[in-house]
């Protein structure tokens, strides 16, 4: 959302070379086993990842782990038959168990995952005529979504919403969350829930339109403006058509 804020007209291309040569990183690998355990269920992440003890890719004349993106961390888990994308160390696991307690033991955070009766619900339709897809975290059928975040320590949630664009995520969610299911937008509610990612995580919840009404109807035209300049770039003939995806 960031990139697609700096330069709408490039974005479709910068999406398609990133599908095509993105690398098993520790963020991603870790951060959506971290959304698995959260969202589906501590037993549907465990069905999902195989656990690699930390002294299987410890790199020994470094005594650190070999990165997921080398060669040599791939070598290693295609000799015990499992997938870079899917491989967790002992040492992930504690740190996504302690993200995920963390959850369960906040009540409002708890409550709303909970609630959800979808999760990673991909939703497709379009905005300013647009064609736009969407990976929600959560979701149930009565106009409430979730999304989970986390963060680095130092870091606050508002310090996230407006370095990440994290609204303009939130407005286009939830006019395609109300296309979907025939309702008015302002009758969407959405929730973010932010985790630290720390030895003792801690937890927010931010109720996007109590907190960031005004700011999220700012965002959402935002998105509009950005839209219209990429019509118009298209229809000059300089780009193809684009499907933005909003996974981040």
């Amino acid at each position: 959302l960031k990139r697609f804020a700096e330069n709408p007209v490039g974005f479709d291309e910068y999406m398609l070379n990133r599908k095509e040569n993105e690398k098993p990183t520790e963020a991603l690998v870790v951060g959506q086993a971290v959304h698995m355990a959260v969202m589906e269920g501590w037993d549907q992440m465990k069905v999902c990842y195989s656990i690699i003890e930390d002294d299987m890719i410890t790199n020994p004349r470094t005594g650190k782990p070999y990165g997921r993106s080398t060669s040599k961390f791939s070598s290693l888990c295609k000799t015990v038959g499992v997938n870079p994308w899917r491989v967790l160390t002992s040492q992930d696991v504690n740190h996504i168990t302690a993200i995920y307690d963390a959850c369960m033991d906040h009540p409002e955070a708890y409550q709303a995952i909970n609630d959800c009766t979808h999760v990673e619900w991909a939703l497709r339709g379009k905005l300013n005529g647009v064609k736009f897809q969407g990976k929600m975290d959560g979701a149930n059928s009565y106009g409430h979504i979730v999304d989970l975040k986390t963060m680095r320590a130092d870091s606050t949630p508002f310090e996230q919403i407006v370095s990440y664009r994290y609204l303009w995520q939130a407005w286009c969610y939830i006019q395609l969350y109300a296309e979907a299911n025939n309702m008015e937008p302002e009758n969407v509610d959405f929730d973010f829930i932010f985790v630290t990612k720390e030895e003792q995580p801690k937890v927010t919840v931010v109720d996007v339109r109590e907190h960031y009404g005004p700011s999220l109807e700012v965002a959402g035209q935002q998105v509009l403006n950005a839209l219209t300049a990429l019509k118009v770039s298209e229809a000059q003939g300089d780009r193809r058509a684009a499907l933005m995806f909003l996974e981040e």
